[in-house]
């Protein structure tokens, strides 16, 4: 999130308060008009190719992939959309989620817990003088896969802690191994509203 202010001398003319406005407005418009059209775009993928790259023939449905990728948030240097791709992902017990940060300008988490305590954790990330730790520093050693099961820590919580864009530095992805079958919500602490689920089937 950038801009630049240019100072000129006193005597050169410069573009009214309600001019430079409007190009502001214009720009804002553009930009929402593109992440919009990004926005359909990756939902379309999503609808017509699924995360799952194994498909049954015929009339039978789709077979439970073994590994699914999701993009953690979206964008470019203009604007970021603040959503996982896909937001609800299958997987066989044993499978591996890897969600891939591919916006710009803004760092996420991938955070799995139980609700309440999921949405309790991120009103505590920024509630103190300092960052809450369990929710901005990762919950594992490095080394992935790491593994999620239901009662991981005891209560399912499983995250990546706070995770730079693809300009920052690596890591740039969270992986985990999921070996319990159930439906496992996971949510970025940072922003309000970027959700999803892991469905993993026995």
């Amino acid at each position: 999130m950038r801009g630049s202010v240019k100072v000129v001398d006193a005597g050169m003319k410069v573009r009214s308060f309600a001019k430079q406005e409007k190009k502001g407005m214009h720009q804002l418009r553009k930009d929402a008009k593109n992440a919009k059209k990004l926005d359909k775009k990756l939902a379309k993928n999503r609808k017509h190719h699924g995360n799952n790259k194994a498909r049954s023939h015929g009339h039978h449905g789709h077979k439970v992939a073994k590994n699914a990728t999701v993009r953690t948030g979206a964008g470019t240097k203009r604007f970021s959309l603040l959503r996982f791709y896909p937001s609800d992902t299958t997987v066989k017990v044993g499978g591996t989620v890897t969600w891939k940060w591919t916006g710009f300008n803004e760092v996420h988490t991938v955070t799995l817990l139980q609700q309440p305590d999921l949405d309790a954790l991120a009103a505590n990330l920024f509630a103190g003088p300092t960052l809450d730790p369990v929710g901005a520093l990762p919950t594992e050693a490095p080394g992935p896969p790491v593994v999620h099961t239901a009662d991981v820590h005891g209560n399912g919580l499983l995250g990546s802690g706070i995770i730079p864009d693809p300009a920052g530095a690596p890591p740039n992805t969270f992986m985990a191994q999921f070996n319990s079958p159930g439906v496992f919500t996971y949510r970025c602490l940072i922003h309000d509203g970027m959700t999803g689920t892991v469905t993993v089937k026995a």
